[in-house]
């Protein structure tokens, strides 16, 4: 059965109850519907991370970024990224001391990770990932 498609299911009950039920559905903008299941940020890197950065320095320092950034998540495994989650995360990791840029550095990483999982379906709801404000520099 594909997206669009329409059941219909009759019963009846000693021949002279009848009742019918009909199903119409669509999956969500085209994609395959998936059972929901709960991620951690590692291992949706695992998956993705490959595919979204080339092996280098820079690879080194996102998956630094996402190990980090997976012991501050809470809750550890999640089906949908909250709003709430989002400024948890960026709460954390002023507190740890990191600056404006930093942040954004790490959350665009983030932001790169989770747009990947959800267009795939893997995770349902995204938070709006804004740009901390930076200081002018040198």
């Amino acid at each position: 059965m594909t997206g669009g498609d329409r059941d219909t299911l009759t019963i009846e009950c000693d021949g002279s109850i009848s009742a019918a039920y009909t199903l119409e559905w669509n999956s969500a903008i085209g994609r395959p519907i998936k059972p929901v299941r709960e991620y951690r940020l590692a291992s949706l890197l695992e998956v993705y991370g490959s595919s979204l950065w080339e092996n280098g320095s820079h690879k080194r320092n996102v998956v630094s970024f996402i190990g980090e950034l997976d012991e501050l998540v809470q809750p550890r495994r999640f089906s949908a990224f909250s709003q709430q989650m989002l400024d948890q995360l960026i709460a954390a990791l002023r507190d740890r001391g990191n600056s404006n840029a930093t942040i954004n550095r790490k959350i665009a990483a983030l932001s790169k990770l989770l747009r990947k999982a959800h267009k795939m379906g893997d995770i349902h709801s995204l938070p709006e990932f804004r740009r901390q404000k930076e200081r002018q520099g040198r």
